[in-house]
């Protein structure tokens, strides 16, 4: 469903590389296998989206991530930021 949304992300800042989404403790980098980074913050820490975009999914349907919220950019890439302890967005 959240590829059907239409939606259009806002244009992106003109940073020229995305924001670190929360101040944490890297605990899995990006590659061997890991589709993401992975960061420590203690429990109710809040979360920023790393670029300008339009939340196309916010719920705890994905197993693996607990409460999950998925961020599409203009650029159509999708940041996804899970095991938060609530969520404060909705879709759209």
């Amino acid at each position: 469903d959240a590829e059907k949304d239409v939606a259009s992300a806002p244009s992106a800042t003109g940073a020229s590389q995305m924001r670190w989404p929360v101040r944490g403790r890297v605990v899995a980098n990006y590659g061997k296998g890991n589709d993401g980074i992975d960061i420590s913050v203690p429990e109710g820490t809040p979360i920023k989206a790393a670029e300008n975009g339009v939340v196309i999914y916010s719920g705890d349907g994905l197993k693996e991530f607990g409460n999950t919220v998925l961020v599409r950019h203009d650029n159509g890439l999708v940041t996804v930021y899970g095991n938060a302890s609530k969520l404060n967005v909705q879709r759209g």
